[in-house]
């Protein structure tokens, strides 16, 4: 994160502000359940370390 985004655009990246990323992902239906989620985020935290 660089606090500035390029000015190209990209044919299958969104490049997104930090301000503008939560309303992103927010517009898209969930894919994975609540549970799903915190597995992969214990997950995630686990492999970290």
């Amino acid at each position: 994160m660089i606090n500035e985004k390029p000015r190209g655009d990209f044919k299958y990246v969104r490049v997104k502000s930090l301000k503008e990323l939560i309303g992103y992902i927010s517009y898209f239906e969930s894919v994975f359940t609540e549970k799903e989620v915190e597995r992969i985020a214990k997950y995630l935290f686990r492999i970290q370390n």
